[in-house]
Protein backbone atom coordinates (compact mmCIF):
# COMPACT_ATOMS: atom_id res chain seq x y z
CA UNK A 1 0.00 0.00 0.00
CA UNK A 2 2.65 2.52 1.01
CA UNK A 3 5.86 1.18 -0.54
CA UNK A 4 7.66 2.67 -3.53
CA UNK A 5 5.20 1.01 -5.92
CA UNK A 6 2.24 0.94 -3.52
CA UNK A 7 -1.24 2.18 -4.38
CA UNK A 8 -1.18 5.15 -1.98
CA UNK A 9 2.26 6.23 -3.14
CA UNK A 10 1.20 6.12 -6.79
CA UNK A 11 -1.97 8.06 -5.97
CA UNK A 12 0.02 10.75 -4.17
CA UNK A 13 2.50 11.02 -7.07
CA UNK A 14 -0.38 11.30 -9.53
CA UNK A 15 -1.97 14.09 -7.47
CA UNK A 16 1.35 15.94 -7.32
CA UNK A 17 1.79 15.72 -11.08
CA UNK A 18 -1.78 16.92 -11.68
CA UNK A 19 -1.23 19.93 -9.41
CA UNK A 20 2.02 20.77 -11.18
CA UNK A 21 0.38 20.58 -14.61
CA UNK A 22 -2.49 22.79 -13.42
CA UNK A 23 0.04 25.40 -12.27
CA UNK A 24 1.90 25.09 -15.58
CA UNK A 25 -1.35 25.66 -17.49
CA UNK A 26 -2.08 28.82 -15.47
CA UNK A 27 1.35 30.18 -16.45
CA UNK A 28 0.83 29.15 -20.06
CA UNK A 29 -2.43 31.14 -20.22
CA UNK A 30 -0.64 34.22 -18.80
CA UNK A 31 2.17 33.97 -21.35
CA UNK A 32 -0.27 33.57 -24.25
CA UNK A 33 -2.13 36.69 -23.08
CA UNK A 34 1.12 38.67 -22.89
CA UNK A 35 2.23 37.42 -26.30
CA UNK A 36 -1.05 38.41 -27.96
CA UNK A 37 -0.90 41.87 -26.35
CA UNK A 38 2.72 42.41 -27.44
CA UNK A 39 2.01 41.32 -31.02
CA UNK A 40 -1.03 43.60 -31.27
CA UNK A 41 1.13 46.55 -30.20
CA UNK A 42 4.04 45.61 -32.45
CA UNK A 43 6.34 45.17 -29.43
CA UNK A 44 9.15 42.67 -29.15
CA UNK A 45 9.22 40.13 -26.34
CA UNK A 46 12.43 40.68 -24.38
CA UNK A 47 13.41 38.81 -21.26
CA UNK A 48 14.13 41.50 -18.67
CA UNK A 49 12.93 42.88 -15.34
CA UNK A 50 10.00 44.67 -16.99
CA UNK A 51 8.66 41.43 -18.47
CA UNK A 52 9.11 39.69 -15.12
CA UNK A 53 7.08 42.43 -13.40
CA UNK A 54 4.38 42.12 -16.04
CA UNK A 55 4.10 38.36 -15.51
CA UNK A 56 4.01 38.87 -11.73
CA UNK A 57 1.12 41.35 -12.08
CA UNK A 58 -1.28 38.53 -13.04
CA UNK A 59 -3.43 37.15 -10.22
CA UNK A 60 -2.39 33.51 -10.65
CA UNK A 61 1.33 34.31 -10.41
CA UNK A 62 3.00 34.26 -6.99
CA UNK A 63 6.32 35.75 -8.11
CA UNK A 64 8.49 36.24 -11.21
CA UNK A 65 12.18 37.13 -11.19
CA UNK A 66 14.47 37.78 -14.16
CA UNK A 67 17.91 36.19 -13.89
CA UNK A 68 20.44 35.70 -16.71
CA UNK A 69 18.45 34.22 -19.61
CA UNK A 70 15.28 33.03 -17.83
CA UNK A 71 12.41 34.37 -15.74
CA UNK A 72 11.98 32.18 -12.67
CA UNK A 73 8.24 32.06 -11.99
CA UNK A 74 6.34 30.58 -9.04
CA UNK A 75 2.74 29.44 -9.43
CA UNK A 76 0.85 27.64 -6.64
CA UNK A 77 4.12 26.69 -4.98
CA UNK A 78 5.67 25.24 -8.18
CA UNK A 79 8.70 26.94 -9.76
CA UNK A 80 9.09 27.17 -13.54
CA UNK A 81 11.63 28.77 -15.86
CA UNK A 82 10.34 30.93 -18.74
CA UNK A 83 12.82 31.13 -21.62
CA UNK A 84 13.30 33.65 -24.43
CA UNK A 85 10.62 32.01 -26.60
CA UNK A 86 8.18 32.06 -23.66
CA UNK A 87 8.56 28.32 -23.32
CA UNK A 88 8.06 26.79 -19.88
CA UNK A 89 10.45 24.36 -18.21
CA UNK A 90 10.55 22.88 -14.73
CA UNK A 91 13.13 24.58 -12.52
CA UNK A 92 16.31 22.54 -12.46
CA UNK A 93 17.42 21.94 -8.90
CA UNK A 94 21.14 22.42 -8.38
CA UNK A 95 22.76 19.48 -6.63
CA UNK A 96 25.09 20.74 -3.92
CA UNK A 97 28.69 19.70 -4.47
CA UNK A 98 30.86 20.54 -1.48
CA UNK A 99 34.55 19.72 -0.98
CA UNK A 100 35.41 16.58 0.96
CA UNK A 101 38.11 18.59 2.73
CA UNK A 102 37.51 22.31 3.16
CA UNK A 103 41.24 22.86 3.71
CA UNK A 104 41.86 21.81 0.09
CA UNK A 105 40.49 25.17 -1.10
CA UNK A 106 41.09 28.86 -0.65
CA UNK A 107 38.20 31.21 -1.34
CA UNK A 108 37.11 34.83 -1.06
CA UNK A 109 33.81 36.00 0.45
CA UNK A 110 34.25 39.72 -0.19
CA UNK A 111 34.34 40.09 -3.99
CA UNK A 112 30.72 39.06 -4.64
CA UNK A 113 28.45 39.62 -1.59
CA UNK A 114 26.52 36.49 -0.67
CA UNK A 115 28.73 34.22 -2.76
CA UNK A 116 32.15 32.57 -2.60
CA UNK A 117 34.90 33.00 -5.19
CA UNK A 118 37.29 30.04 -5.38
CA UNK A 119 40.89 31.26 -5.69
CA UNK A 120 43.10 28.19 -5.16
CA UNK A 121 43.15 24.40 -5.00
CA UNK A 122 45.84 23.01 -2.72
CA UNK A 123 44.67 19.46 -2.03
CA UNK A 124 46.17 16.20 -3.19
CA UNK A 125 47.06 15.87 -6.90
CA UNK A 126 44.48 13.82 -8.79
CA UNK A 127 43.49 13.05 -12.37
CA UNK A 128 39.91 14.35 -12.10
CA UNK A 129 39.20 17.55 -10.22
CA UNK A 130 35.62 18.56 -9.39
CA UNK A 131 35.17 22.29 -8.71
CA UNK A 132 32.55 22.55 -5.91
CA UNK A 133 29.50 24.80 -6.22
CA UNK A 134 29.20 25.24 -2.44
CA UNK A 135 32.04 25.87 -0.03
CA UNK A 136 31.57 26.10 3.73
CA UNK A 137 27.81 26.39 3.10
CA UNK A 138 28.13 29.37 0.71
CA UNK A 139 27.26 29.07 -3.01
CA UNK A 140 30.19 29.53 -5.41
CA UNK A 141 29.63 31.99 -8.25
CA UNK A 142 33.14 32.39 -9.69
CA UNK A 143 36.48 30.64 -10.12
CA UNK A 144 39.35 33.13 -10.15
CA UNK A 145 43.03 32.55 -9.51
CA UNK A 146 44.59 34.61 -6.73
CA UNK A 147 47.14 37.29 -7.55
CA UNK A 148 50.58 35.77 -8.27
CA UNK A 149 53.46 36.77 -6.00
CA UNK A 150 57.20 36.84 -6.40
CA UNK A 151 58.64 33.64 -4.99
CA UNK A 152 61.94 31.96 -4.30
CA UNK A 153 63.07 28.97 -6.33
CA UNK A 154 66.34 27.28 -5.34
CA UNK A 155 67.33 30.42 -3.43
CA UNK A 156 66.72 32.74 -6.41
CA UNK A 157 63.80 35.11 -6.59
CA UNK A 158 61.56 34.52 -9.60
CA UNK A 159 59.32 37.13 -11.12
CA UNK A 160 56.06 35.33 -10.56
CA UNK A 161 54.43 32.19 -9.27
CA UNK A 162 51.85 30.08 -11.08
CA UNK A 163 49.18 31.84 -13.10
CA UNK A 164 46.41 29.32 -12.39
CA UNK A 165 44.28 28.22 -9.43
CA UNK A 166 46.72 25.52 -8.26
CA UNK A 167 49.08 25.75 -5.33
CA UNK A 168 52.76 25.66 -6.30
CA UNK A 169 53.27 22.35 -4.51
CA UNK A 170 50.96 20.74 -7.10
CA UNK A 171 52.92 22.15 -10.04
CA UNK A 172 56.27 21.75 -11.71
CA UNK A 173 58.45 24.80 -12.19
CA UNK A 174 59.87 25.59 -15.60
CA UNK A 175 62.26 28.48 -16.05
CA UNK A 176 61.97 30.86 -18.96
CA UNK A 177 64.94 33.16 -19.49
CA UNK A 178 66.73 34.86 -16.60
CA UNK A 179 64.83 35.28 -13.34
CA UNK A 180 61.46 34.25 -14.76
CA UNK A 181 59.44 31.10 -15.12
CA UNK A 182 56.07 29.49 -14.65
CA UNK A 183 54.45 26.56 -12.86
CA UNK A 184 52.62 23.90 -14.88
CA UNK A 185 50.12 21.41 -13.48
CA UNK A 186 50.80 17.94 -14.88
CA UNK A 187 48.54 15.58 -12.92
CA UNK A 188 45.02 16.71 -13.74
CA UNK A 189 43.50 15.39 -16.96
CA UNK A 190 39.83 16.24 -16.33
CA UNK A 191 38.09 19.31 -14.87
CA UNK A 192 34.40 19.16 -13.88
CA UNK A 193 32.87 22.54 -13.04
CA UNK A 194 29.78 22.05 -10.89
CA UNK A 195 26.40 23.46 -11.90
CA UNK A 196 25.65 26.89 -10.42
CA UNK A 197 29.04 28.45 -11.06
CA UNK A 198 28.63 31.41 -13.44
CA UNK A 199 32.08 32.89 -14.13
CA UNK A 200 35.35 31.21 -15.16
CA UNK A 201 37.99 33.80 -14.41
CA UNK A 202 41.20 34.86 -16.13
CA UNK A 203 43.91 32.18 -16.48
CA UNK A 204 42.17 29.73 -14.12
CA UNK A 205 43.37 26.66 -16.00
CA UNK A 206 46.50 28.06 -17.58
CA UNK A 207 49.55 25.80 -18.10
CA UNK A 208 47.85 22.41 -17.82
CA UNK A 209 49.53 20.52 -20.68
CA UNK A 210 47.86 17.15 -19.93
CA UNK A 211 44.28 18.41 -19.58
CA UNK A 212 42.05 16.19 -21.76
CA UNK A 213 38.53 17.38 -20.97
CA UNK A 214 36.59 20.19 -19.31
CA UNK A 215 32.91 19.96 -18.37
CA UNK A 216 31.28 23.41 -18.38
CA UNK A 217 27.72 23.58 -16.96
CA UNK A 218 24.94 25.66 -18.48
CA UNK A 219 25.01 27.96 -15.45
CA UNK A 220 28.22 29.55 -16.82
CA UNK A 221 27.61 32.89 -18.55
CA UNK A 222 31.12 34.39 -18.69
CA UNK A 223 34.54 33.01 -19.63
CA UNK A 224 37.47 35.37 -19.12
CA UNK A 225 40.71 35.88 -21.02
CA UNK A 226 43.13 32.92 -21.26
CA UNK A 227 40.96 30.80 -18.95
CA UNK A 228 42.01 27.69 -20.91
CA UNK A 229 45.47 28.70 -22.09
CA UNK A 230 46.66 25.20 -21.26
CA UNK A 231 49.68 24.91 -23.61
CA UNK A 232 48.62 21.36 -24.32
CA UNK A 233 50.92 18.51 -25.22
CA UNK A 234 50.47 17.54 -28.88
CA UNK A 235 49.08 14.08 -28.11
CA UNK A 236 46.38 15.72 -25.96
CA UNK A 237 45.78 18.73 -28.19
CA UNK A 238 44.66 16.70 -31.20
CA UNK A 239 41.77 15.11 -29.30
CA UNK A 240 40.67 17.92 -26.98
CA UNK A 241 37.28 19.53 -27.63
CA UNK A 242 36.07 22.54 -25.66
CA UNK A 243 32.27 22.63 -25.38
CA UNK A 244 30.92 26.11 -24.66
CA UNK A 245 27.21 26.16 -23.64
CA UNK A 246 24.84 28.69 -25.18
CA UNK A 247 24.37 30.34 -21.78
CA UNK A 248 27.79 32.01 -22.21
CA UNK A 249 27.06 35.63 -23.13
CA UNK A 250 30.45 37.18 -22.35
CA UNK A 251 33.64 35.60 -23.65
CA UNK A 252 36.86 37.59 -23.65
CA UNK A 253 39.55 37.32 -26.29
CA UNK A 254 41.95 34.39 -26.47
CA UNK A 255 40.32 32.10 -23.91
CA UNK A 256 42.74 29.47 -25.27
CA UNK A 257 46.43 29.82 -26.07
CA UNK A 258 47.68 30.07 -29.64
CA UNK A 259 49.44 26.73 -29.22
CA UNK A 260 46.22 24.96 -28.25
CA UNK A 261 44.73 23.91 -31.60
CA UNK A 262 41.29 22.90 -30.32
CA UNK A 263 37.93 21.96 -31.73
CA UNK A 264 35.62 24.57 -30.24
CA UNK A 265 31.98 23.57 -30.06
CA UNK A 266 29.81 26.58 -29.31
CA UNK A 267 26.07 26.02 -28.98
CA UNK A 268 24.96 29.49 -30.10
CA UNK A 269 23.54 29.70 -33.60
CA UNK A 270 25.20 33.07 -34.15
CA UNK A 271 28.44 34.55 -32.84
CA UNK A 272 27.77 37.89 -31.08
CA UNK A 273 29.26 40.71 -33.15
CA UNK A 274 31.56 41.84 -30.35
CA UNK A 275 33.24 38.42 -30.54
CA UNK A 276 33.88 38.52 -34.28
CA UNK A 277 37.30 40.18 -34.31
CA UNK A 278 39.16 37.71 -32.18
CA UNK A 279 37.30 34.67 -33.52
CA UNK A 280 38.51 35.63 -37.00
CA UNK A 281 42.01 36.26 -35.66
CA UNK A 282 42.04 32.78 -34.17
CA UNK A 283 40.90 31.19 -37.41
CA UNK A 284 43.44 33.09 -39.53
CA UNK A 285 46.39 32.75 -37.17
CA UNK A 286 46.12 29.18 -35.94
CA UNK A 287 43.40 27.58 -38.05
CA UNK A 288 41.03 26.73 -35.21
CA UNK A 289 38.30 24.26 -36.12
CA UNK A 290 35.20 26.18 -35.04
CA UNK A 291 32.06 24.05 -35.22
CA UNK A 292 28.85 26.03 -35.24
Amino acid sequence: MTGKNGILTKAENSKEETNRETAREKLHVVLIDIQIDKISKGEAIILNDDLAQLIESYADITSAKFTRDIIETVVDGYTFEVNGKLGIEDKKEIIKVEPENLNDWEYDLEEIPGYAVITKYKGEPKQELIIPNYINGVPVKKIQRGQPDKIDKDGKQQWFSNYNIFDNKLCEYEGVGTGAGYWKQLDITSIIISDGIEIIGEECFKDMPNLESVSIPKSVNEICSRAFECNLEKNVRDNFTLNIPRTVKIMEDNICGKNDILNIEYEQTEIPMEWMTYWLDWIKEVNYGVKM
